[in-house]
């Protein structure tokens, strides 16, 4: 409550919203946490996590943590705001991205957070970015692409698939 405090006028319009998103031939069911009106009647979308969060989680051409991303998808033009609201203990904050700073933690200067990670200058040009990303993503899984490509070398110590997988064979192949 404290950090909601620090934020200008709002609106909570939505909780829990259940929204269907058409991605190219894939059919998204995702349930937004919370929508809230901002003074200037643009949406800021808010998702709730316990663990930390980063937006550079949503740079790039595969987005770590794309919810967000689909969550505004769904809301085409509506939203000034993405924002994981995070809570945990002495350490809640909104993390997010926008065109205006709807609460302390959202950044407002895209072109120098998205640099080089990203073809975006403002914050439409960074929404177009991500549509597309998601698009091809979502073409590509619908296509059965499966290729052996963790974002992270970390995401094999918590993988539950180590006898299914493929990187050490990936590494191993001669060039």
């Amino acid at each position: 409550l404290a950090v909601e405090k620090l934020r200008a006028d709002f609106v909570v319009s939505q909780r829990e919203l259940d929204v269907s998103l058409p991605l190219g031939q894939l059919q998204l069911r995702l349930r937004v946490d919370r929508i809230d009106k901002l003074a200037d009647g643009s949406l800021m979308i808010i998702d709730y996590k316990s663990g930390r969060s980063k937006v550079q989680d949503w740079l790039g051409e595969r987005p770590a943590k794309p919810q967000l991303l689909l969550y505004g998808i769904a809301a085409p033009g509506a939203a000034s705001v993405l924002a994981f609201a995070q809570l945990r203990p002495r350490d809640s904050k909104f993390v997010g991205l926008g065109s205006v700073a709807a609460a302390p933690g959202i950044g407002t200067d895209i072109a120098r957070l998205a640099q080089e990670r990203m073809q975006a200058t403002d914050w439409e040009s960074l929404n177009q970015c991500w549509q597309a990303n998601l698009e091809r993503l979502a073409a590509e899984f619908v296509a059965g692409a499966a290729r052996v490509d963790p974002l992270a070398t970390s995401s094999c110590s918590w993988c539950g698939l180590q006898p299914l997988c493929r990187v050490g064979a990936i590494e191993e192949e001669p060039e």
